[in-house]
């Protein structure tokens, strides 16, 4: 047997595709399989996600690891290239191209994994092509022996890509609706202006169904003053309920204890007591980052003086948070904290010493104005009420469903079930959460928000109907019998892997990066030495 060809550009594009191969390997099975795995782990479910990502790692490091031991091959520079530049895809959507990639403090490792692992798989698909191009290539030799232990765990990966990749092994996607008697109703909370929005036949309406406003204009003109209109609820629509949003961060904390002074004042001049509690709508400011330490200290202790105010007033107030979509919990550790730290936006916070959060309100927000997100996303919607769940029990867990009246939610010409199709996803997205325990669901928004960016936002009872509470009601809450929804897209490919990325993206240190990088460059020498050697017969010939 001939050895391998060690010509010098043959032995250096060798030693990088190892090297890249493995940098490379290690940061997208960090994505794919270590937070995959994370996040099957705190939610009690290996099902489905994690075989199929598993399936995907398998097949890919298989076709690798083959390509790498015929390097010479014209076909296996070809797949090694396929893999490089697939793989860098990968690695460079979740270590850099995400905003929240950039919101760790420096050093950030992160980055330097993903920038290194980048770099080398360019720079092995360049040697690879150099290599094409100087026809250093040559008829891989590949015993049959050889072809059977590629072909066999080739065929076994994709059975399970293929079977994991279904719903049928997951109970949890199979979601059970309880009918009425079964569970208490479901309570509706709706964000929203009152300064006389809606006629009285609509007021009455959440009356009758003892809706929570969170009433998020404070008005404080003589001609329509927010806690006027608060007053006039409160004689006459009893049943309505109110909740304060505080809304801020990092940035603006004293806008927040200046809010929340406010409200305590006219709470109690006022004699509000429809009011029932407080929303902190923690976001981050444009494209800043968390990590002002100062100032995120500053909110924390900002944070636990408006709390202990509002408990002080009345310590029934429900105090809740609302962030962004892109939030997940921990029963363990992770960056500090305990079952409460929560992501919020694109940066991890601990705030388990700073308030035990009544609820969570979280911007489920299926699609945007223009471009509906589509019914598969219902199983990113169901994911994250999952998790929420999980984490934090369905007692504190509210989906805040947006935005109404556009996008998904928005004005069509379909019916599904006799409901038009735009209630109909409103109505779908309220059984997905009653299956999964939750007791309270929110939307965003109530009222016309107007024209914005030439999309125009329609009320709830414009989008819907004057009756759509009886009706969004009664679908929900009044079913004669139950009801199973199989939530539709239960693929790894449909749920994102940047999701479970979530769980363990920021744990990446210096020490890490070290021992990747030192290895790979480690294993591409050996790799490459043991592939120059000559065989024991090409040597006795």
């Amino acid at each position: 047997m001939k050895p391998e060809e060690t010509g010098w550009l043959g032995r250096l594009s060798f030693l990088v595709n190892a090297a890249a191969f493995f940098m490379l390997v290690c940061a997208a099975g960090y994505v794919l399989l270590a937070s995959t795995a994370t996040w099957c782990w705190v939610q009690g479910r290996w099902e489905t996600v994690f075989a199929t990502w598993a399936g995907i790692f398998g097949l890919i490091t298989l076709v690798e690891v083959t390509a790498m031991r015929f390097h010479d091959a014209l076909p296996a520079k070809i797949a090694m290239t396929g893999v490089d530049l697939g793989l860098g895809a990968l690695v460079l959507m979740y270590y850099l191209v995400q905003e929240k990639a950039w919101c760790v403090d420096h050093p950030a490792w992160n980055q330097v994994i993903g920038i290194g692992s980048v770099a080398s798989g360019v720079a092995a698909v360049c040697l690879n092509i150099a290599s094409i191009a100087a026809r250093q290539v040559r008829k891989g030799e590949a015993s049959r022996r050889a072809w059977i232990a590629f072909v066999a765990p080739a065929l076994a990966c994709g059975l399970v890509i293929a079977g994991a990749g279904t719903n049928w092994f997951d109970p949890f996607y199979h979601a059970r609706v309880p009918p009425r008697g079964e569970a208490p109703p479901t309570r509706f909370t709706f964000w929203s202006e009152i300064n006389g929005t809606f006629t009285p036949q609509e007021w009455q309406s959440l009356d009758n169904h003892s809706a929570t406003i969170v009433a998020y204009t404070m008005n404080r003109t003589f001609v329509n003053d927010t806690f006027s209109w608060a007053q006039t609820l409160r004689d006459t629509y009893p049943r309505i309920k109110l909740m304060w949003p505080l809304f801020g961060g990092y940035y603006n904390w004293e806008e927040i204890e200046n809010d929340t002074s406010a409200y305590l004042d006219a709470i109690g001049s006022l004699n509000l007591n429809n009011t029932v509690g407080f929303v902190f709508d923690l976001e981050r400011h444009n494209d800043t980052c968390w990590h002002d330490a100062a100032r995120w200290q500053e909110l924390q202790e900002s944070m636990a003086r408006c709390i202990a105010s509002i408990k002080a007033q009345n310590a029934g107030y429900r105090i809740e948070n609302t962030a962004g979509i892109w939030m997940l919990y921990s029963h363990y550790p992770l960056g500090g904290g305990d079952r409460t730290e929560v992501l919020f936006q694109h940066a991890l916070m601990s705030l388990a010493g700073t308030a035990d959060w009544d609820g969570y309100q979280w911007q489920l927000y299926r699609g945007n104005a223009v471009s509906p997100a589509s019914d598969p996303d219902s199983t990113n919607m169901y994911e994250r009420m999952l998790s929420s769940v999980r984490g934090v029990g369905a007692d504190k867990t509210v989906p805040l469903f947006g935005m109404t009246g556009v996008g998904d939610y928005g004005p069509n010409n379909c019916s599904v079930d006799g409901l038009p199709c735009n209630l109909a996803g409103v109505v779908k997205d309220c059984r997905l959460a009653r299956s999964l325990g939750i007791g309270e669901v929110g939307f965003y928004t109530l009222d016309s928000a107007g024209t914005w960016e030439g999309v125009y936002y329609p009320s709830m009872f414009e989008a819907y109907g004057a009756d759509f509470l009886d009706v969004l009601n009664a679908s929900v809450s009044g079913l004669d019998e139950p009801m199973v929804i199989d939530v539709p897209g239960n693929t790894a490919f449909q749920t994102t892997a940047g999701y479970y990325w979530e769980f363990a993206g920021y744990s990446i240190d210096g020490i890490t990066v070290g021992i990747v990088v030192a290895v790979a460059v480690a294993a591409g020498l050996l790799l490459e030495r043991r592939r120059s050697r000559p065989s024991r017969g090409a040597a006795g010939e």
